[in-house]
């Protein structure tokens, strides 16, 4: 997993790291086993969303220029 984020570490780290996850596997068992059959689901409202309406993209030239000016 490490390496798929890009991660790297140590020995000591790595074991570190795993324990972590070992404990948080375990802890996601044990929701799944509790039992939600007589709790309702929350009445949330739709988070509402902005129209998908196309715009023209930035010009790269003044993207290359401001990122230039950064260095």
């Amino acid at each position: 997993m490490a390496g798929l984020a890009h991660l790297e570490f140590d020995e000591p780290g790595l074991e570190k790291m795993a324990a972590e996850m070992t404990k948080i596997l375990s802890y996601i068992d044990q929701l799944a086993e509790v039992d939600v059959s007589g709790v309702a689901a929350p009445a949330v409202a739709p988070t509402p969303m902005r129209d998908d309406v196309p715009r023209p993209s930035v010009a790269r030239e003044l993207v290359g220029a401001q990122c230039a000016g950064l260095e």
